[in-house]
């Protein structure tokens, strides 16, 4: 083509010197010399397609045509496309002697992490290995580590973190190539092809297989890395067949996984479903496509079987932490969906866990201590989700306590979601959540109330009595359990009784750039801001309690943080002149001091000028106190008959 590109060049000046001497139009001369210029630019192109097929055809491309004329290649219009599909041609080569023990080829897959998240990569190298071979790399990479520690290789390591890197370059892929309408998709059949293969045993071909190709799945899918989410389709495809896989196929279901994301051998513990639960918990979608499901021919959802049926199987492995992520995001949302996950889950975790729960005259009893922590990786997701529904869990509880029933259920519910609780706020993490969110989420509440210029007993009543069954429970759980010192509570006690409630969040919000709500990891710096202040300010008359030699019940203590909330938000929202309270101890210029400031003098003065204006002092009404004073009885005695067989 290039002697085509000269020669239609030349011929373009000769026929414009022709035409501009006989003085007419060099119009038709103009157009030969475009058509020369494209011809230069469209040979180019075709020489680099050229180089490409020859390449293609030399790695068995997967994308192509046969017609009449020939076979046709399909590529992506760009050249950095093209050569990303014939890296993941060259790739796929590479797991396949790697697969085979060649740790050169291994070592070689470290050049292609450049293409993560290239779909054209992925094209390729799904298009090349097919799903068999795609799910036998994990199996191959666990023969040649496993190889390495018999022999005591000294290379053990750097190939225990190749393979690593391999498996990892492998799950994106994966997700790239199966997510329709990305360029990158292997189309539905590989779907299917995956079902079919994670069926099948391995080593492919053998009468006697070692593993199932979902025992491959599930190593890849863990060790894909964070931030990667597979697609809706290959949930609702290849997940949901690979948990029924497990639910009808228990003898083999709990078999050793090969796990290449480090040294694996035969013996390992870990179960393939851990990879598989990671991925749904990517995204609300996914984990809500898998879990909010029941298989034809099952009486049970997927969530039932996981939580349920498979809860002493987790208490061999991580005991529910992958599990806990998969909850996490399909419960956590504000869409009705995630609102049926969250009751489902209250009902199958709560119902087995009341089950170890028992209430005597000496306290709260644990029936089985193995049996209640076997899912115990499950309770910092638990402590997010509860944090996330915080309104709707008070105003069920409250609802419940005041009328013996609730909306959707009845007083058995509710005694359900205290268990789960219980459950939950044995865990430091999710304790300090949720005690942290529900503090912040009082005050706030106070403040909007306060602002409007409403009392809001009923509401307070409700949010100082979450908190009351907070405190009740961690306290007769870590008893229950037979922890001598709780330092966590002890924490917050210490903060209360300096003043937690008196302190303004509002500049510390402002300071980390939080809007109207503490609840979430910005609240929790400002609690932790808050807390560091108070220990600062606070910390000899800390040392003088501790050796005065009396106690403070939780009730008594959260009627102070109450009443600290109340004064302090009543203060901050209060509408005075400068002459209102001019000569009054707890003012100064003009302004009322902050209450955190004030001495005894200061707080009864502030009573009395409330008393002279007819202003209604800031105090927890009779309502708000009975909730707090029967928080305790109401949350342990709600396990009373409790403690069956499981």
């Amino acid at each position: 083509m290039g002697r085509s590109e000269e020669e239609l060049e030349e011929l373009a000046r000769r026929l414009h010197a022709a035409l501009a001497s006989a003085g007419v139009d060099t119009g038709p001369a103009m157009e030969i010399s475009r058509i020369a210029r494209w011809a230069h630019e469209a040979g180019t192109d075709l020489r680099r397609r050229h180089r490409l097929v020859r390449d293609l055809d030399a790695q068995r491309p997967g994308f192509s045509v046969s017609v009449p004329d020939g076979v046709f290649v399909l590529l992506p219009d760009r050249y950095s496309d093209q050569q990303a599909r014939v890296s993941g041609y060259q790739a796929a080569d590479l797991f396949e002697r790697a697969a085979a023990g060649d740790k050169g080829a291994l070592r070689s897959l470290r050049n292609y992490e450049q293409y993560s998240g290239n779909p054209y990569f992925a094209a390729g190298l799904l298009a090349r290995l097919g799903a068999v071979g795609v799910l036998n790399v994990p199996f191959g990479l666990a023969r040649l580590l496993h190889v390495d520690g018999e022999r005591g290789d000294t290379m053990a390591k750097a190939d225990a973190a190749d393979a690593r890197t391999a498996v990892e370059l492998l799950g994106r892929a994966l997700a790239d190539g199966t997510r329709p309408l990305s360029a990158g998709y292997a189309g539905d059949d590989f779907l299917t092809a995956l079902t079919a293969a994670g069926r099948s045993g391995f080593p492919p071909g053998n009468n006697n297989p070692h593993y199932f190709g979902y025992q491959g799945l599930g190593t890849i899918l863990g060790s894909a890395g964070e931030g990667v989410k597979y697609s809706d389709a290959f949930i609702q495809v290849v997940g949901r067949d690979m948990l029924s896989y497990a639910r009808r196929h228990d003898d083999s279901t709990w078999r050793a996984v090969p796990d290449a994301a480090g040294i694996p051998s035969p013996e390992s513990s870990e179960h393939y479903l851990r990879g598989l639960l990671l991925a749904a918990g990517a995204s609300r979608q996914g984990a809500q496509l898998l879990l909010d499901h029941t298989p034809p021919g099952e009486k049970s959802s997927n969530l039932h079987y996981l939580l349920h049926d498979r809860r002493r199987v987790w208490a061999g492995t991580d005991h529910g932490t992958a599990l806990g992520a998969a909850l996490r995001a399909a419960a956590s949302g504000g869409d009705d969906r995630s609102g049926k996950v969250f009751d489902e889950i209250v009902r199958v975790l709560g119902a087995d866990q009341l089950k170890l729960l028992k209430y005597e005259a000496g306290g709260l009893k644990i029936t089985d201590r193995a049996a209640f922590d076997e899912l115990s990786g499950l309770r910092a997701a638990m402590g997010d989700i509860l944090v996330g529904r915080l309104d709707h869990v008070a105003t069920r509880l409250y609802a419940a306590e005041d009328s013996g029933h609730i909306a959707r259920g009845s007083r058995e519910e509710t005694r359900l979601l205290l268990a789960v609780i219980a459950d939950t706020v044995t865990d430091d993490a999710a304790y300090t959540a949720l005690f942290k969110a529900h503090v912040g989420h009082l005050r706030l509440w106070i403040d909007d109330r306060r602002r409007r210029g409403h009392a809001g007993e009923i509401g307070l009543a409700m949010g100082a009595g979450s908190v009351g069954r907070l405190l009740a429970l961690r306290t007769e759980t870590m008893k229950a359990l037979r922890i001598q010192e709780d330092k966590v509570n002890a924490s917050f006690r210490t903060k209360i009784d300096f003043g937690l409630g008196l302190v303004d969040p509002t500049a510390y919000l402002a300071r980390f750039g939080v809007p109207a709500e503490i609840t979430g990891p910005a609240g929790a710096k400002v609690f932790d801001e808050i807390g560091r202040y108070l220990v600062e300010r606070f910390g000899e008359r800390a040392e003088k309690a501790n050796t005065e030699g009396h106690r403070i019940s939780d009730e008594d203590r959260m009627r102070d943080l109450v009443n600290q909330m109340l004064l302090s938000s009543t203060v901050a929202h209060l509408r005075y002149e400068q002459d209102d309270v001019e000569g009054w101890p707890f003012a100064k210029d003009g302004k009322i001091l902050p209450p955190l400031s004030w001495d005894r003098a200061q707080a009864e003065s502030f009573y009395w000028w409330c008393k002279e204006r007819d202003v209604p002092f800031p105090e927890a009404g009779g309502t708000v106190n009975e909730a707090i004073e029967r928080s305790h009885d109401r949350a342990v005695r709600s396990f009373a008959g409790a403690g069956g067989e499981r």
